[in-house]
C-alpha cells in the first residue's frame, strides 16, 4: 500500500490554529515566517533540537509577508502584545515596544504560549472546553463514564458548569444556567471609537454590526495608538472642514483607512487638513455664481468697450 510522505515541512504548534481566528491575515504571516525560521531548522541532528530564535530585518519580513512597512510594523506590535512573537536584542532583553526596537539587530522567536501547556492565559480563553489528561492511563479510560449522546440543554450547562480545569481542582457547583461574557477590552475601544465616528455620518450605528466598517474602525483605533494621534481630534477637523472651498471627503470608516496616511502627513506638514492630495474641492452654489458673475461682468466690459472701439 503506498502512502504520502511530506518532504521539507516544518512543525507547528497546534495552539495556533486556535489563535488563527483572532489574527489579522498579516498577523498570521509573521507568525508562520518566524516559526518557518526557528522551527524549521533543526540545529543538532541527534537530539532533533530546533532553532529557537533567528535575526529578521524588516526588509525581510516585508518580502516575505508581502504587506507594506506599516502593516508589518503594526501586525508585530499587535503579535508581541498577544505573546504570539517575542523580539530580543542579542543581550536578551525583550524588546516589545516600538521605541527598543528601533535602530537594533532583532532576534525573533514563537512566543511563550506555543510552547506552555495549559498556561492560565490559555485556558481562559478556552473556557467552554475543559482541558483533557493527556497523559491517560487504561485504568483512567476504564473509570470513566459513558456521557449521554441525546444531551438536553439543561444537563450539558449542568456539565459546563461542574466540570473543573486540571486534576486536582475542586469541583464547582453553580445555580446558574447562564453565563454573561464581558466584552472584549479591544471591543470596547472599537465602541468607543465608533461613537467619535458618528459625526460623519447619520448611518454610524450600522457600524457596530460585524463587517468592513467595523473593521475599519479597528485599523483605525491601531493607526491611532502607533502614530499617537487623538482620534477625535482628526474626526472634528474632518467636520470643521465641510461646507468650505475644500471639503476632506471622509464620510465613514472605510475612507478613513484609505486616506489615513496622506491625511497625517499633510496634517504633519502643514498643520492643516487641506490638500489636493486628500481632499476634493466642493461643488457649491455661491461661490461658483460669484466667479459667473465677475466673468460675465468683465466679458461685458470688454464688448462695450470693443463697440465703441469700432464707431470711432
Amino acid at each position: 500500500m503506498k502512502t504520502n510522505k511530506l518532504v521539507n515541512t516544518t512543525p507547528t504548534p497546534n495552539l495556533l490554529y486556535g489563535e488563527m481566528r483572532r489574527m489579522t491575515d498579516t498577523e498570521l504571516r509573521i507568525v508562520l515566517i518566524i516559526n518557518r525560521q526557528t522551527q524549521g531548522w533543526v540545529v543538532n541532528k541527534e537530539t532533533g533540537e530546533r532553532k529557537i530564535e533567528d535575526w529578521i530585518s524588516a526588509s525581510q519580513l516585508i518580502k516575505k509577508t508581502g504587506r507594506s512597512n506599516r502593516s508589518v510594523s503594526s501586525a508585530i506590535t499587535t503579535c508581541i502584545k498577544n505573546k504570539w512573537i517575542e523580539a530580543r536584542d542579542k543581550e536578551g532583553n525583550i524588546l516589545d515596544t516600538p521605541e527598543k526596537r528601533s535602530g537594533n539587530k532583532i532576534l525573533y522567536r514563537l512566543g511563550p504560549m506555543f510552547f506552555e501547556t495549559q498556561t492560565s492565559e490559555v485556558t481562559s480563553r478556552i473556557k467552554s472546553k475543559p482541558v483533557k489528561n493527556v497523559h491517560s492511563t487504561s485504568e483512567d479510560i476504564s473509570l470513566q463514564p459513558v456521557k449521554n449522546l441525546h444531551s438536553t440543554k439543561e444537563t450539558l450547562i449542568k456539565e459546563t458548569n461542574t466540570k473543573s480545569i486540571g486534576a486536582d481542582a475542586p469541583v464547582e457547583t453553580s445555580s446558574k444556567k447562564t453565563l454573561v461574557k464581558k466584552p472584549k477590552e479591544s471591543e470596547v475601544e472599537v465602541n468607543e471609537a465608533i461613537k467619535v465616528l458618528s459625526s460623519l455620518n447619520p448611518d454610524w450605528n450600522s457600524w457596530y454590526r460585524p463587517g468592513p466598517m467595523r473593521a475599519s474602525v479597528k485599523k483605525l483605533v491601531k493607526f491611532t495608538k502607533d502614530d499617537g494621534n487623538d482620534l477625535t481630534e482628526l474626526v472634528q477637523k474632518i467636520v470643521a472642514s465641510r461646507g468650505k472651498e475644500f471639503e476632506v471627503q471622509i464620510h465613514n470608516p472605510c475612507d478613513f483607512v484609505q486616506k489615513y496616511s496622506k491625511l497625517i502627513t499633510k496634517k504633519k506638514k502643514s498643520g492643516g487638513l487641506s490638500s489636493e492630495n486628500v481632499v476634493t474641492p466642493g461643488r457649491y452654489n455661491d461661490v461658483f455664481k460669484q466667479q459667473r458673475e465677475l466673468k460675465a461682468k468683465k466679458e461685458e466690459e470688454y464688448r462695450l468697450k470693443k463697440l465703441q472701439a469700432n464707431k470711432k
